[in-house]
C-alpha cells in the first residue's frame, strides 16, 4: 500500500510535529459560541475538561491520563482520536475489575475475569443502574476495537465525546 492510499496522514520526518490536515478542515469548520473555527487550545480544553474523582484507584486514573493524553495528540495525527477512544473502553473495563475487586466479587465474577461479569455483578449490587444502555454499548465497542479487521477512523467530536461518557461511568461507581 502506499502512503497515498491511506486514509490519513503518514507520519514523516518532515510533517510529525504540524497538525493533520483532516484534524484542521474539522475544527476550522465548527463554531461554538459564534466564533467559527477551533484553536488546538480549545480543542485541548474539551479534552482535558471531563476529570475523574480522587476516590478512582490510582491506576484506572493513570490508564485514564494516558488514553486522555492520546486523543491531544490527535491533533496531529487524526488516527489517535479514534485510538483514544478504543483505549478509553479498555480503562472502562479497568475500572470495572477494580470495582469488583474491591469489593470483593465472588470467585465466578473474578476467575477469568470478562467485562460482561463484572457489568452484571456490579448491577446486581446495584452499583451500575443503566447496564443495558451504556455499560453493554461500551463493552460492545469494546470488543470491535480489541479485535480489528482494518483501522477504524471516528470523527474527533464523538471520540472526544467518549472521554466525558467514560468519566462519567467510572466516577459512577466511586
Amino acid at each position: 500500500m502506499s502512503s497515498k492510499d491511506l486514509k490519513f496522514n503518514e507520519i514523516t520526518k518532515q510533517n510529525w510535529n504540524e497538525p493533520d490536515e483532516t484534524t484542521l478542515s474539522i475544527f476550522d469548520s465548527l463554531s461554538i459560541d459564534g466564533k467559527v473555527g477551533l484553536s488546538q487550545e480549545e480543542i485541548i480544553d474539551m479534552i482535558l475538561e471531563p476529570q475523574l474523582e480522587e476516590e478512582v484507584p490510582l491506576d484506572v486514573r493513570e490508564l485514564f491520563e494516558v488514553a486522555r493524553a492520546v486523543f491531544i495528540y490527535g491533533y496531529y495525527f487524526y488516527p489517535f482520536y479514534t485510538l483514544g477512544a478504543e483505549q478509553m473502553t479498555r480503562v472502562l473495563e479497568s475500572a470495572v475489575y477494580k470495582k469488583c475487586e474491591e469489593i470483593e466479587a465472588p470467585p465466578g465474577v473474578m476467575d477469568n475475569f470478562r467485562m460482561q461479569r463484572g457489568v452484571d455483578y456490579l448491577a446486581s449490587e446495584g452499583i451500575i443502574n443503566d447496564k443495558e444502555i451504556t455499560w453493554d454499548a461500551s463493552r460492545c465497542l469494546r470488543n470491535l476495537s480489541s479485535h480489528l479487521e482494518s483501522q477504524n477512523l471516528l470523527s474527533p467530536f464523538p471520540a472526544i465525546g467518549d472521554i466525558k461518557k467514560t468519566a462519567e461511568m467510572i466516577n459512577s461507581l466511586y
